[in-house]
This record gives C-alpha cells, sequence and structure tokens, in this order.
C-alpha cells in the first residue's frame, strides 16, 4: 500500500477538500482516506454520508466507514463531531497507530489529509509511515512563509515532496469562464523555484464546491461533468503515473 500525505503549512488553504476530491477522482485503484486532523476533523463534513459511522469494532481490528467505495478513518467518525479532541503527545503516538495498523484498509492507496502546522501529528505521522507529500497552498505570502516550514520539516525528516497544487490561483465565474486573480503572490517564484520543486497544478475557486462541501458531497462526484471534475480526473491520473515513479512502502514501526 502506498501513501500520500496531502499537507499545508497553512490553514485554509483548501487541503481537505483536495485530499477529497482527489480520492473521489481515482476510480481505477482502491483508496483509502484518513483524517489525521484530531482537533479540527473536515473529512466527516464533507462526506457526510459514510456507511459504518461511527467507525465499528471488527474482531481486533478497526472497520473504516465507508462512502461511494473509499474506506474513510476519522476521530470525527468516532464520537460527537462538534466535541474539541484534543489528545496529549504521550497519548497522540498511540491513537495514530491504531487508526493506521488495527484499521482493515485493503486499499492500492492511502491519502492521508494531514492537519497543517509542523506540530506533534506531522513528527508521529512521518516517523510511522513512509510515503510521499503533496503540498498544497495559495498564492499569497502567508500562505508561502508557513509552507516554507513544511517542506523544512519534510526535508529535514526525509519525506519526499512530489510537488506543489497551486489552490484557489484564480476565480472563474462559472456562468461566462471569466476568470480573476484573487491573490497577488507568486507560488514560482517564492516557493516552487527556490526549493526546486514543480507546480503540479493551479485550481481555480468554484462556488460550488464550498456549496457541495456544506452538503456533504464530493464535488466530483455531484458534478463529474464539471470541467473541474475532469480535471481532477487528469490531475489524478498524472499523480498516479508521478507515484509509480517512485518507491513508496507501507510501514508501521
Amino acid at each position: 500500500m502506498d501513501v500520500l500525505f496531502i499537507y499545508s503549512g497553512k490553514g485554509g488553504v483548501g487541503k481537505s477538500t483536495l485530499a477529497v476530491n482527489l480520492t473521489y477522482s481515482l476510480p481505477h485503484i482502491k483508496v483509502g482516506l484518513l483524517d489525521a486532523d484530531f482537533e479540527g476533523p473536515s473529512i466527516p463534513t464533507m462526506v457526510s454520508q459514510i456507511e459504518n459511522s461511527p467507525m465499528v469494532a471488527k474482531g481486533l481490528g478497526i472497520q473504516p466507514g465507508d462512502y461511494a467505495g473509499v474506506s474513510i478513518s476519522s476521530l470525527g467518525l468516532l464520537k460527537n463531531n462538534n466535541l474539541n479532541i484534543s489528545l496529549p503527545s504521550k497519548y497522540l503516538e498511540g491513537a495514530l497507530y491504531q487508526l493506521l495498523s488495527k484499521a482493515e484498509w485493503e486499499v492500492d492507496l492511502l491519502i492521508i489529509d494531514m492537519p497543517p502546522g509542523t506540530s506533534d501529528v506531522h513528527y508521529q505521522l512521518f516517523n510511522l509511515l513512509k510515503g510521499h507529500c503533496l503540498l498544497v497552498t495559495t498564492p499569497q505570502t502567508v500562505s508561502f512563509v508557513d509552507t516554507q516550514k513544511g517542506i523544512n520539516l519534510l526535508r529535514r525528516m526525509e519525506v519526499p515532496i512530489l510537488g506543489i497544487v497551486e489552490n484557489m490561483a484564480h476565480f472563474e465565474c462559472e456562468c461566462c469562464g471569466h476568470s480573476n486573480s484573487i491573490f497577488s503572490g507568486d507560488t514560482k517564484s517564492n516557493l516552487a523555484d527556490p526549493n526546486k520543486l514543480d507546480i503540479l497544478d493551479k485550481l481555480p475557486i468554484i462556488p460550488g464546491i464550498s456549496t457541495k462541501n456544506n452538503a456533504g458531497i464530493p464535488f466530483v462526484l455531484a458534478y463529474p461533468d464539471h470541467p473541474l471534475s475532469k480535471r481532477m480526473a487528469e490531475f489524478g491520473n498524472e499523480l498516479l503515473s508521478l507515484l509509480m515513479k517512485k518507491i513508496s512502502t507501507w510501514r508501521v514501526n
């Protein structure tokens, strides 16, 4: 099983939205989705019709939830999602180990929606698992600064970075197709080039994505013929091709 971390140094850049819609843009392989944001799990809100929710014990393991053929695990599926979940560092590794090693994934690719920042969760996960990382940023300085901190952490822990997705690159009108830039930052010169990373895609702001997030339905499933859904499918195939050129091994210490 290969592992793909979806990671951003800054919150609010659309990382979880990308993780969910990318997951459902890979129909030709078995995919699992792990929500690793313990304190603010978003996946149960974005995919609200999950079967086996809350997750249930199955023998000595944990049976993840399921929606449209994707196995989903999140602490938000274990208890009231309105409650804050905060684990002391000494319990964090055990909780992560349970979600990772005890869950019956049976998937080819596990996509992990990481929390933003550089906290204990990141150190624990990057130590428990060997995988590749996809960075998500918006084209603005405040995101570049925090993303650079994340890049420094990834390289210090020897986590290979596949590249960068520039999210909210521009606003795209769904009526006329005209686009306008919202942010003025240059991701290429401020982040990609200095770190010798490629920008793998630039995704627009689409109002319908927020609407479907709130309704608990992945955008690419709600609107499979939308240009953005087709673009996500193409991006997913390109990402898989890139992953196939790398060596990624499932490892739990």
